[in-house]
């Protein structure tokens, strides 16, 4: 006869540790950007901006 005791640890992780607040921005130097089919903008800078 063979017995066996399984137990389980019950944890469940939680994300409200350190909340960081990301802000990155990233800028293209001398772009050409197309504002319209017929307008463009030579060595222009953009900037973008995400939230994560």
């Amino acid at each position: 006869m063979c017995s066996f005791s399984l137990f389980a640890q019950d944890y469940f992780p939680s994300n409200s540790g350190v909340i960081a607040n990301n802000s990155n921005y990233t800028a293209f130097t001398n772009a050409m950007i197309h504002v319209s089919p017929t307008e463009i903008i030579d060595n222009a800078t953009s900037s973008l901006w995400q939230k994560w």
